[in-house]
């Protein structure tokens, strides 16, 4: 496929796979074209072929420039009557001076019908078009020079209405220039404006909307405007508005984007501008590509937009995620920032500035973790040629084995190089200047560094749990701390020199400053607290003293604690911290309790803030580590064994994060939380529980995270209960193998609604849970077919669906999907299932959604909804956006389901018949009823969080019976035809909180007025 882009690739991301829906994921969609006269696409038809497309070409024929001469006589005579041209003719004049110089002036012809324009002027559309074909053009702009002027008339297509190939356009502008298209409505084409290698162009003033692909589409085009245009219901992927491949200059300015399912504005190009555009109503109004999204590729000004993906340039109201440069492959010669996923020998051919990329300053880099040069594969050599690379968050990074750096520099930087559980790596004829960390090991070993330099940062060198490596003919000078090591032994430091460091040449923590299997030789160094460094200055007291402890104690005041060996037969409440700003190390240590299980915890904290405990070991305890009424807790590499109750339990404590834990053999759970809030679980394991235990337990508490962690053999892997466990993400866990559920939910935290961000985790069995999706390890994707025979369709699991496409298309009648209760959970949005011109009745039955962006769409259909419930959050987004919407329906069925939404619960537009029944809905309009009739609304209740219970318009003959509609507006309100005293009926039993129009209330008067 030619211009494909890097970065998020195929427009955003979207895979290129033509040809029809794969079975099982979805419709997956090719969102970049075929160019229009490309080879095997839509090509033009010859100017001779007037069989096929009827030709707009300018009069060259010897009769017509005798019309044209005639028509010019004509005027000059009777000039002084018609000043002016009759429209619907196509006039060539000439206008003559003084001196005879004859000017020639822009011809103008009107568009009946489509074509090829192949000759430059000016083109008024006469009437409105319908294209009937579903591939090609309808106008192809062949010639330069051209103004398309509509007038507000209509370019109509019939589709296609995927994404998939071939392709239809509304208008095609391809390898010309000056190109204009204005107060043109197009809608239902694949694309709606294309413009491929355009050198000039202005789309304006247009109203672009129902198509499905991208509205606008902009390829490998330059100095042009997209400038106050209306852009509405995209249905694909590709977005509003797409920059794609090279691109630049591009003024978009003042467009308003509504409703786009997708994607607003997609950004493959560099060098453009986006200002004052209003985009609401699509799952992402920006999305950008790796390279271009980054800050000084384009320029973002008054936007109003809810989020971005990638793009760093623009900044929204809501989620802003950076663009991320290790999405950026790099291969043997090497000139940005980017990773290396291969081994193979590479060379950075010139200097890098990451400022090119981002003008976010390192330390803020430093917060989203963005390296320029990741090397994440091992047996790899890189030459940097002595080029430099400057201002980034760090320079280097390299996460594989065996890999060799030779003649690199990086300057002013957070970190320069980072070895991170990287093995057998060498460094060599390296410097560093004014980076914060010119270079850090953290858990690597068996290295060689030699012949580098470090200065202006405040660490030089950097060690954390690294060993066996030699360090030789170094200067680390003129740093804060020259070499800083925590944890580290075995390292050989020789032939250098670590002078003129303002605090310590050498620094180790106890362990790495007091043992003898560090060694330094043949070096030069001033001031340092180890005994194995050949500094002239030892200093054994230094300002932060580490206190080492042998034995249980109560901890008193603040500052670092290091356990030193192993504690055994320990008492209850071995190390009670009871002091704030507290570090305790066990330094992999154990803590013991007598040969049967002590009661009390090994490790307790009361009432305390700012404390954190690090690779203690507990065994034979009640409990491994208790926090109670604390805030700000850290507990980090926690390994109780043989706990008589809990492995680590947190009862009232906000703010606190428990990682890298092992629970072995808990008896009631392996981690609980208690009345917690704003909890950081990530990546903990517990197993082979005892009796009744479970492997994590959280009860009331609330705005959680639960990530990476997984447990076998527990009885329950994860649990969830109480009523304040609301708002918490349960994500990417993986329990197994348990005795009765991976995963449980009581009554009141297994509603949909009850945990906002949900998750997908890995496991066999969920009781309750409705919010959350377990997958089976090894399960097959979801299976949506495109439906078009009558059928049952039966879900037998949870699935995940991340296509954002629609799931199920249903086009045959007497079809149900059955979910069984089971959960699917949207991660890109899209429709779980759309009904279209479906005659006899149709059903959704048990099905648990979230995370779609409508879920439920029904077009001329007969359906019904029956036990489902449905979450869909659009927060801060103002347009409607509906959870089930229904138009042109006949027989509408909805019973004992719920919704939860922002926007629209349930939009009935001209449905007839239909009876609503016991169902709870929460939303910013929980039920429009709109230009709807016979509509029977009975046992039905809207929430009191709802902006408005129901809101009819133009809607007559409909019952109400038994409903309570609450809302912080209205329960009720009353427009249009849906007013009058005789249009509805109100049979008794109705409750709203406030009534607004409706004059048929009557019945209910007392508890509706």
């Amino acid at each position: 496929m030619a211009d494909q882009d890097e970065g998020t690739g195929n427009q955003g991301g979207i895979p290129n796979n033509q040809g029809q829906p794969q079975q099982g994921q979805g419709m997956q969609v090719n969102v970049t074209p075929q160019s229009p006269a490309a080879p095997g696409a839509y090509k033009p038809t010859p100017p001779g072929d007037l069989g096929k497309k009827k030709q707009f070409d300018f009069p060259h024929s010897k009769r017509l420039i005798l019309i044209g001469c005639a028509i010019v006589i004509v005027l000059v005579l009777i000039g002084s009557i018609f000043l002016f041209v009759l429209p619907g003719y196509s006039i060539t004049t000439t206008t003559t001076s003084i001196a005879t110089t004859t000017v020639q002036t822009i011809s103008a012809s009107y568009l009946s019908s489509c074509g090829v324009i192949n000759t430059p002027g000016m083109y008024y559309l006469s009437n409105s078009i319908l294209y009937t074909q579903t591939s090609g053009a309808c106008i192809n702009v062949t010639a330069s020079g051209v103004l398309i002027t509509c007038n507000g008339l209509a370019i109509t297509g019939s589709g296609p209405f995927t994404g998939t190939g071939p392709f239809s356009y509304g208008i095609v502008a391809y390898n010309n220039a000056n190109f204009t298209v204005t107060g043109c409505t197009i809608s239902n084409f694949s694309y709606g404006v294309y413009s491929h290698n355009v050198n000039g162009f202005a789309i304006k003033d247009n109203n672009v909307a129902r198509n499905y692909v991208t509205s606008i589409y902009i390829n490998g085009s330059s100095n042009g405007q997209v400038q106050d245009n209306l852009i509405s219901n995209s249905t694909g992927p590709g977005g509003a508005i797409g920059l794609y491949n090279g691109s630049t200059n591009i003024n978009v300015t003042n467009n308003t984007l509504q409703n786009n399912i997708f994607r607003g504005i997609i950004v493959n190009s560099s060098g453009n501008l986006f200002r004052n555009n209003t985009i609401i109503g699509s799952q992402y109004s920006f999305a950008c590509s790796a390279l271009d999204g980054f800050p000084k590729s384009n320029i973002a000004l008054g936007n109003t937009c809810y989020n971005e993906t990638g793009c760093d340039f623009v900044t929204c109201n809501g989620i802003n995620a950076p663009a991320n440069v290790t999405q950026i492959l790099l291969t043997s010669a090497i000139a940005s920032c980017g990773s290396i996923r291969f081994p193979g020998s590479y060379s950075i051919s010139s200097n890098i500035n990451m400022e090119d990329y981002s003008n976010l300053p390192p330390k803020a880099l430093a917060a989203y973790e963005i390296p320029c040069i990741t090397i994440a594969s091992s047996n790899v050599n890189l030459n940097c040629n002595n080029h430099a690379i400057t201002n980034a968050y760090i320079g280097i990074v390299v996460q594989g084995q065996n890999v060799n750096l030779e003649n690199c520099t990086v300057d002013d930087s957070d970190t320069g190089v980072l070895f991170n559980g990287a093995n057998t790596t060498t460094l060599s004829r390296s410097s560093f200047t004014n980076d914060t960390t010119g270079i850090q090991l953290s858990n690597s070993s068996a290295g060689a560094i030699s012949n580098i330099t470090e200065q202006g940062g405040i660490y030089g060198m950097y060690f954390q749990n690294t060993g066996t490596t030699s360090i030789s003919n170094f200067s680390i000078d003129l740093n804060t701390y020259g070499i800083y090591m925590i944890d580290s032994l075995g390292n050989l430091f020789s032939k250098g020199s670590a002078i003129g460091n303002s605090k310590f040449d050498v620094f180790g923590d106890p362990l790495s400053a007091n043992n003898s299997a560090n060694l330094m030789s043949g070096s030069t160094c001033n001031i340092t607290n180890t005994q194995w460094a050949t500094c002239k200055i030892y200093i054994q007291n230094v300002s932060f003293i580490t206190y080492p402890l042998s034995a249980c104690t109560n901890i008193k005041r603040s500052g670092l604690y290091n356990m030193t060996h192993d504690i055994l037969n320990a008492q209850n409440d071995c190390m009670n911290v009871q002091a704030n700003n507290v570090t305790l190390n066990c330094e992999g240590y154990n803590i013991t309790g007598p040969s049967i299980a002590q009661s009390g915890p090994a490790i307790l904290v009361s009432g305390r803030k700012n404390v954190t405990v690090d690779n203690c070991g507990t065994y034979l305890f009640d409990d491994g580590a208790i926090v109670l009424n604390s805030t700000n807790i850290h507990l980090d590499k926690i390994k109780p064994q043989l706990s008589g109750s809990y492995g680590i339990l947190l009862n009232n404590v906000t703010n606190a994060e428990i990682n890298d834990s092992y629970v072995l053999y808990p008896d009631m759970a392996g981690i609980e939380l208690n009345s917690s809030r704003n909890v950081l679980l990530y990546n903990n394991t517990m197993d082979q529980g005892r009796a009744s235990d479970y492997g994590i337990y959280i009860l009331n508490t609330s705005n959680s995270r639960i990530l990476n962690n997984s447990g076998s053999q527990n009885y329950v892997g994860l649990q969830m209960s109480g009523q304040r466990s609301v708002n918490d993400t349960v994500l990417y866990n993986n329990f197994g193998t348990s005795g009765e559920y991976d995963y449980s939910c009581d009554q009141y935290s297994s509603s949909l609604f009850s945990n906002e961000n949900g998750g997908i985790n890995t496991g066999a069995t969920k009781n309750g849970c409705d919010w959350m999706a377990v997958i089976p390890v090894g399960s097959s994707p979801l299976d949506c077919p495109l439906v078009t025979a009558p059928g049952f369709y039966l879900l037998h699991q949870d699935y995940q669906y991340g296509f954002g496409a629609t799931c199920y298309s249903i086009k045959a009648n007497d079809t149900t999907i059955d979910c069984n209760g089971h959960t699917i959970l949207a991660t890109s949005g899209g429709a779980f299932v759309a009904f279209n011109n479906i005659g006899t009745s149709s059903s959704l039955v048990g099905c648990n959604l979230k995370g779609f962006t409508t879920p439920v769409v029904a077009i001329n259909s007969s359906i019904s909804l029956v036990n489902d419930t449905i979450y869909e959050n659009h927060t801060n987004l103002t347009a409607l956006t509906p959870a089930v919407n229904v138009t042109f329906g006949q027989e509408f069925g909805m019973k004992d389901t719920a919704i939860k939404t922002d926007d629209v619960g349930l939009l009935l537009y001209n449905v007839t018949y239909g009876d609503i029944e016991n169902n709870n809905v929460t939303g910013g309009i929980a039920y429009y009823l709109d230009k709807s009739d016979s509509i029977q609304l009975t046992d039905t209740t809207s929430s009191p969080g709802s902006g408005i219970g129901v809101y009819a318009v133009n809607s007559v003959n409909n019952v109400f019976m038994n409903n309570i509609f609450d809302g912080i507006s209205y329960g009720l309100f009353c427009a249009g035809s849906a007013k009058s005293s005789i249009n509805n009926s109100d049979t008794g039993g109705n409750y709203c909180s406030a009534n607004n129009g409706c004059a048929w209330i009557d019945s209910s008067l007392l508890t509706c007025h």
